[in-house]
């Protein structure tokens, strides 16, 4: 791989580690399922029972 291919996968790794609503990056890849990290999605209104 040339070295601007690792720096576009280094970058959408970032992206994937990153909540788009608290904006933390974590160490870890947050699930796709949910969007968010897990923190902003139990806060979520609709998410309270």
């Amino acid at each position: 791989m040339t070295s601007r291919k690792w720096g576009a996968l280094a970058l959408a790794m970032l992206a994937r580690r990153t909540c788009p609503i608290c904006q933390v990056t974590y160490s870890y890849c947050l699930p796709t399922s949910l969007g968010m990290c897990l923190l902003c999605h139990d806060a979520q209104p609709w998410n309270t029972a």
